[in-house]
């Protein structure tokens, strides 16, 4: 399988850097109390959709992060009678951006999450498959052994792990052992998870804001687990 250096993967960079993270940054990057309306984080953001935007201000209003500021004529009509609401921060989270529902209420953690969590924690004494299906595992999102075999392999190739242990196949179920990594120094990018990229099998680290690593372009088959 072909190698594909993960420079060449910037392109993808920006569609990564959209979502709901994206519009987080961009409401954090004004001034504490300047008023700003949704049109104007959604230019900030060159995300296609103003309702994306929209929606995602609704959740933040709803969990008490944004507050109504106001009103301001929308720029397609100076009349007045048309009106675009605008908000304030009165509630910073931080860099990583509050995961809502609709309603406003938290989101739990995605399994990459949970299992980049367990890593910072255990990972330099070394973990396997099995100990993040127990460790990140939680009743609202529970983690596979192919999820975290597959995040670990990812993260090795990637650099962030390093093989302490080899995997050994076994002839029956039960039998064999799986293969140990651990953390390496330095890696500890930050709190916020790399994420495999599905498109390319990329590893994107939103801490540093680049692509981590040399990674297979197509990882479908063998690895280590």
């Amino acid at each position: 399988m072909s190698r594909r250096p993960c420079h060449e993967e910037a392109a993808l960079r920006v569609h990564v850097r959209r979502g709901h993270q994206g519009i987080w940054e961009a409401i954090r990057a004004r001034q504490r109390d300047a008023a700003w309306s949704v049109r104007d984080i959604w230019r900030e953001t060159g995300i296609q959709a103003p309702e994306s935007v929209r929606d995602y201000v609704r959740r933040l209003e709803r969990a008490g992060y944004v507050e109504r500021a106001g009103h301001v004529a929308r720029e397609d009509d100076r009349t007045g009678r048309a009106q675009a609401a605008l908000y304030r921060l009165v509630r910073d989270a931080g860099p990583e951006a509050p995961r809502l529902r609709r309603d406003g209420t938290e989101s739990p953690p995605t399994a990459q999450e949970a299992m980049w969590r367990t890593l910072r924690m255990i990972g330099r004494d070394g973990v396997t498959a099995d100990d993040l299906v127990v460790m990140a595992s939680t009743e609202a999102v529970p983690v596979t052994r192919g999820t975290a075999a597959s995040y670990l392999r990812h993260l090795c190739r990637a650099g962030y792990l390093r093989v302490v242990e080899d995997g050994k196949p076994g002839h029956r179920p039960g039998t064999g052992r799986p293969a140990r990594y651990a953390l390496r120094a330095g890696r500890n990018t930050g709190p916020r998870a790399p994420m495999i990229v599905r498109l390319s099998h990329a590893v994107w680290d939103p801490n540093t804001g680049q692509f981590a690593g040399h990674v297979e372009a197509d990882v479908s088959g063998g690895g280590r687990g």
